[in-house]
């Protein structure tokens, strides 16, 4: 008795011969048999040689067939049959990873993605399972390419109505494999046939879903980027920009996690302003806000997912980056919130990430300009958001200065006795450090000879040329109103003798740093002789106060007792910010040369 196997084998061998036979009859009829037949004969065998017979011997005249109706050249009564059968074929093809590199094979994938362009649907197999046998297909990164050539990806998503089907996680997840191509194969992508696919996604009726509209779109784009091709793709960069306000706008305000694909978008615009093509500029305050939220949800999420600290670069992108945030900062006070409720939600997002970060307390291990800018965004967050500085994080403060005191050109910025405890943080300590930097004579000649500061010679022109010089000008004279506007109420310690001795200094030092970048000899003298006054007192820093408005800290406050001690700005601070605004501007935003317009000690406060 002949076994199980051998009967089998009969019977295959059988089939096999019949579909050779058959697949080279003349009549278009029994090729679409013969094909069908060895489909239905073989769909669940995984024999190679069973495979490679199907693609030698496939019907050349059914062949032709496909590639018409792929491009709709034909419309006789075979076509729903046809159809159907191509859709099978490739799921035959595709229902193991046999033919994922095979130039045969590929005809097939290219008449099944060109049939998607059609209108006309294809009924008789279940879509999920179609999924499936894609998910194989671009298993291979040489197919990868022809699915984003050809649109594949959105193609597929309007011709089986994806959000009707049970397959949408199945059809993100093929998206999401799609766009991860790797480098090597990018030379096959098709930069016309990208500009195509782009300027379609970016069509409002193109997919008919919004929301799915967007991710594709940053999907795409965050592939492209990654390709290198955004120079090379032509597409509307203004539409671009509104599409990335929608997509912001979506932002839930009670939700804590933000769409996976803002992690492309925030990456292609990074792409965008260090391209040459396709250039952005930002120019009004609205555009930054909408760039700092982007980049602040994107920095967040490199700090939290970040796991060996030593991995960290802070590159010219991450410095671009923080420096927005950085900036948006600085003109928060005057920003009406009640049109971006979404701001403050996102910028204590990022100030969150900051502090984690540097709780790691491995900071140190990052180069001194790296840590400057970490640093440089945490402290301004931390005083914006009224925010709590732990004794801990300023002893990796203090390391940092050591570090950086080492440098020839800041070597005045720490004095010897500055870590002692009893006066670090003593106003008199403070301003006697204040007017030697300011005096000293390397940091004078660098002004002179290279017109930067240390830490900052490459911020003007590689890190920010993307902003406007009228925002930042805008920002900075919406800042100083700000400034002018918030009336001082005097405590009784205003009247301390020593405390106005040094608000006089201070006053001289920061109009002496607003004409001139630095305290002359003169200037200098007069400021040695008026802290001389009262050399034998000491006069403590007062804590840090809240902001203006208590809105902006409401997660953080009330996170505090409620019974913490109120303290009203002192005229000291005051000054302070007026300081900070003026060297945010010449060093960081605008340039030595530039000074804040409507500055003058004796009369702006």
């Amino acid at each position: 008795m002949k076994s199980r196997n051998n009967i089998d084998n009969v019977t295959n061998q059988k089939a096999m011969n019949f579909y050779v036979l058959k697949s080279q009859a003349p009549g278009i009829e029994t090729q679409i048999s013969a094909v069908t037949n060895y489909i239905q004969n073989f769909s669940i065998n995984d024999d190679p040689g069973i495979d490679h017979l199907f693609l030698e011997h496939f019907p050349n005249k059914l062949m032709s067939k496909l590639k018409s109706i792929s491009e709709c050249q034909t419309n006789d009564y075979t076509y729903p049959k046809i159809a159907n059968l191509l859709f099978r074929t490739f799921m035959f093809i595709y229902r193991n990873h046999t033919f994922l590199d095979n130039p045969q094979a590929c005809n097939f994938i290219n008449i099944f993605l060109k049939f998607l362009k059609n209108k006309e649907k294809v009924q008789g197999f279940l879509v999920e399972e179609l999924m499936d046998k894609i998910n194989i297909c671009v298993s291979c990164d040489k197919n990868k390419v022809f699915f984003i050539n050809e649109n594949g990806v959105p193609n597929i998503y309007n011709y089986f109505s994806i959000p009707k089907t049970t397959s949408s996680d199945k059809f993100w997840e093929i998206c999401e494999k799609v766009y991860k191509l790797d480098s090597r194969f990018n030379s096959g992508l098709c930069p016309a046939k990208l500009t195509e696919n782009v300027n379609k996604l970016m069509t409002e009726s193109f997919i008919e879903s919004k929301i799915d509209s967007e991710r594709l779109l940053c999907v795409t784009f965050g592939m492209i980027n990654h390709a290198r091709l955004l120079d090379e793709v032509q597409f509307d960069v203004i539409k671009f920009y509104d599409i990335t306000t929608s997509i912001l706008s979506h932002i839930n305000e009670n939700n804590n996690s933000y769409p996976k694909h803002l992690h492309y978008l925030s990456k292609t615009w990074c792409g965008i302003f260090n391209g040459s093509k396709n250039t952005f500029l930002i120019d009004t305050i609205d555009k930054l806000t909408i760039f700092a939220a982007l980049f602040s949800i994107s920095v967040s999420e490199k700090l939290d997912k970040l796991g060996d600290i030593r991995n960290l670069e802070v590159n010219k992108k991450l410095k671009q980056k923080l420096l927005i945030i950085y900036l948006t900062m600085i003109v928060f006070p005057t920003i009406d919130h009640a049109t971006k409720p979404w701001l403050h939600k996102i910028l204590i997002y990022v100030h969150n990430s900051l502090k984690t970060f540097i709780d790691k307390k491995t900071i140190s291990n990052l180069t001194i300009e790296s840590q400057c800018f970490i640093f440089q965004n945490y402290f301004k967050s931390t005083v914006l958001f009224d925010d709590v500085f732990l004794p801990y994080q300023q002893s990796i403060f203090i390391g940092f200065l050591e570090r950086l005191s080492s440098y020839p050109s800041s070597n005045r910025l720490l004095l010897s006795d500055s870590n002692n405890d009893d006066n670090r943080n003593t106003i008199k300590e403070f301003l006697y450090c204040l007017i030697t930097s300011l005096h000293d004579g390397m940091y004078i000649k660098k002004l002179h000879e290279e017109e930067k500061l240390i830490l900052y010679e490459d911020t003007k022109n590689t890190c920010i040329s993307m902003i406007s010089d009228d925002v930042v000008q805008q920002v900075f004279s919406l800042c100083e109103s700000h400034l002018c506007k918030d009336k001082l109420e005097l405590s009784t310690d205003s009247e301390h003798h020593t405390l106005k001795i040094y608000n006089q200094l201070m006053k001289m030092i920061i109009n002496s740093f607003n004409e001139s970048n630095y305290l002359d000899d003169i200037k200098a003298t007069d400021c040695y002789l008026l802290f001389q006054i009262d050399s034998n007192k000491s006069l403590h820093m007062p804590r840090v106060p809240n902001i203006p408005d208590r809105k902006y800290n409401s997660k953080i406050s009330s996170e505090k007792s409620s019974n913490a001690e109120t303290h009203e700005k002192s005229y000291f601070f005051v000054l302070l910010n007026w300081f900070q605004l003026t060297f945010e501007l010449k060093f960081i935003f605008g340039g030595i040369n530039s000074n804040l317009k409507n500055l003058d000690m004796n009369t702006s406060i």
